[in-house]
């Protein structure tokens, strides 16, 4: 019934280092408040010694006379490893009050003020303004509490991979904080599919000064010095290459994803464009931002092997590179590659990467930091289309999205008022053999967790119906695509999607567009042929592409904003299939010559 409150005097309250003995009063204020409202004994030991090794060694030395050691004003990063390393030599309690005590006390408040204000902590924003052992603390627990939305900083700013000065935990804690600051600015492509020329889709917004520009500003977001572009439409006529451009973004974030596995005998899954492009290379070039730093990623590749490489960012607005490559400086590596001081032992990865490999994605299964986040922002951020989740994502992205789903549902002209979900065990429906002692189990001693949604409808809302064999297929192919969506929009992520439309009713693509448009900073990437939506009172003229087949064959885009003599008020869906854009099938519409 014991407590030692120790102390170095490195950072009390306010004041900073002012030594073990000026901490004397503080720690011995500590002890009275164990006592007063906990009724537990607390001695005041404050160490005359800032050496962390040192303080292990002595409270380790000390602690068979208490019941729990009561860490208190040691200054970061060192609190943390002293706190982290007396955890794991003591079988006592071991508590460091800047860190646990003062982040119970915020989750408790934040939850209280959630309460009164009506909020989900889902869709809060949450900055923590210092990043010490207290502010480190609060965010792992509201992290672990469920606030996705964290943005953490120090004196410098939003802290990011290029703050100068973190520490260890504040370089642990830039992976899991200031997250929705990922976002696309271009994306340029040449020699893909029907691509031939260079093309380039532009996701920061047009300086546009019209009156319909600011009535339509919640469809941008500023990021940084940027302000961008939520969603963007592309129309085309059938086989102008609308799909071409989303195929050829798949393929090259694909190749980041899986190359590192590539073997010799590997062909790369694209084809170059056919009439003039065989033989020559092919180019992928994209401009984002990742913690706030602006990153340029590109490479050049044919279809058995890449050429070029390089990753270039703007650490303090000055570009920067990290890596280039270029084979055709080859065989040596040392030619090949250059590098600056960003990757950790470069050489070592680049003696492990083939022409098969791209570098960045052999670099990230190596464990280099930088390429890792290259390749996270990708994995995690660039959603390349609509996916699956395993079921107790399923049930918790429902559970958290209710209405909304409810809401696309009446959209659809669903009767379904009411949506539950559980989990079930199921039982298997034949013998097992358990490996481990060659006996038979019983297919009571094995079961599986299986979800179970029920709906109810208006009709008889007391009836209730098995989702998954009873509802439409269209209605569970809604479900699943509205999975995705709610899980992009929430988390300020990136989707790409070819023929929105495709078994949707045009009113519930506009809710999904809406829903996009009203996030806070998230991106949607769309082909359509729907002209329902080529709406200039809905959608910014910077915001709507055109592809466009040339004589030769191949694809080029271009944006509504290029045509600056089409005004803002103009009718644009009459406009585009009066032809005045290009980019519509020409159709002889005299049939009796078909007839005939």
């Amino acid at each position: 019934n014991t407590i030692a409150v120790v102390s170095d005097g490195s950072a009390v309250l306010g004041l900073g280092n002012i030594g073990a003995k000026a901490a004397m009063p503080v720690m011995e204020g500590k002890a009275v408040l164990f006592k007063e409202f906990g009724g537990v004994n607390a001695v005041p030991i404050c160490l005359d010694t800032q050496d962390t090794e040192e303080i292990i060694r002595t409270v380790v030395n000390i602690a068979p006379a208490f019941g729990g050691i009561n860490l208190e004003d040691i200054s970061a990063p060192r609190c943390f490893e002293i706190e982290e390393r007396l955890k794991e030599l003591l079988d006592i309690p071991v508590f460091h009050d800047d860190q646990h005590g003062t982040a119970i006390v915020v989750l408790a408040g934040i939850i209280n003020a959630l309460k009164v204000t009506g909020k989900e902590k889902e869709n809060c924003r949450v900055v923590v303004n210092g990043a010490g052992s207290a502010g480190v603390a609060i965010t792992k627990l509201l992290l672990t509490y469920g606030f996705p939305n964290i943005t953490m900083c120090d004196i410098n700013g939003i802290i990011g991979k290029d703050s100068p000065n973190l520490n260890w935990m504040q370089e642990k804690m830039v992976e899991v904080t200031n997250l929705e600051n990922k976002m696309v600015l271009e994306i340029r492509l040449s020699n893909f599919f029907s691509i031939k020329d260079e093309v380039v889709l532009d996701m920061q917004a047009a300086s546009i000064q019209t009156k319909k520009a600011k009535e339509l500003e919640e469809n941008t977001f500023v990021c940084g010095d940027e302000r961008l572009l939520k969603t963007v439409a592309i129309y085309g006529a059938n086989a102008s290459g609308k799909s071409s451009l989303i195929k050829a973004i798949r393929a090259c974030v694909g190749m980041i994803f899986s190359s590192h596995n590539y073997n010799e005998n590997t062909i790369f899954a694209f084809t170059p464009f056919k009439f003039g492009g065989i033989g020559k290379p092919s180019t992928f070039f994209i401009r984002f931002l990742l913690e706030g730093i602006e990153y340029e990623y590109s490479f050049e590749l044919n279809k058995v092997e890449i050429l070029k490489e390089a990753l270039y960012y703007y650490p303090n607005g000055r570009r920067s590179l990290v890596f280039s490559r270029d084979e055709t400086k080859g065989p040596d590596k040392k030619n090949i590659y250059e590098f600056r001081s960003v990757i950790r032992r470069p050489m070592d990865v680049a003696a492990n990467t083939s022409k098969k490999t791209l570098f960045v994605s052999r670099a990230s299964q190596m464990d280099r930091d930088t390429a890792k986040d290259v390749f996270r922002y990708f994995n995690e951020r660039f959603i390349l289309n609509y996916f699956g989740y395993n079921s107790f994502s399923v049930e918790r992205l429902l559970n958290e999205n209710k209405e909304q789903f409810l809401n696309v549902l009446r959209i659809a002209d669903s009767d379904i008022v009411k949506i539950d979900s559980r989990h079930e065990n199921k039982v298997f429906s034949t013998a097992v053999i358990d490996p481990a002692d060659n006996q038979i189990l019983s297919v009571e001693d094995i079961q599986k967790p299986q979800l179970v949604i029920t709906t109810y409808h208006r009709n008889n809302p007391d009836v209730p119906f098995n989702f998954f064999a009873e509802e439409s297929d269209g209605t569970q192919r809604l479900f699943n695509m509205m999975l995705t969506i709610l899980d992009i929009v929430k988390n300020n992520k990136i989707l790409l999607i070819d023929e929105i439309e495709t078994q949707l009713h045009i009113k519930l693509v506009e809710y999904i567009i809406g829903l996009f448009n009203k996030s806070e900073s998230a991106q949607l990437i769309y082909t359509t042929h729907n002209t329902y939506l080529l709406n200039t009172n809905k959608l910014r003229k910077d915001q709507i592409y055109f592809v466009n087949k040339r004589d030769d064959g191949s694809s080029d885009l271009y944006s509504l904003f290029d045509y600056k003599d089409f005004r803002d008020g103009l009718d644009a869906e009459k406009a585009y299939l009066q032809g005045r854009f290009d980019a519509i099938p020409y159709i002889d519409e005299q049939t009796d010559n078909f007839i005939k």
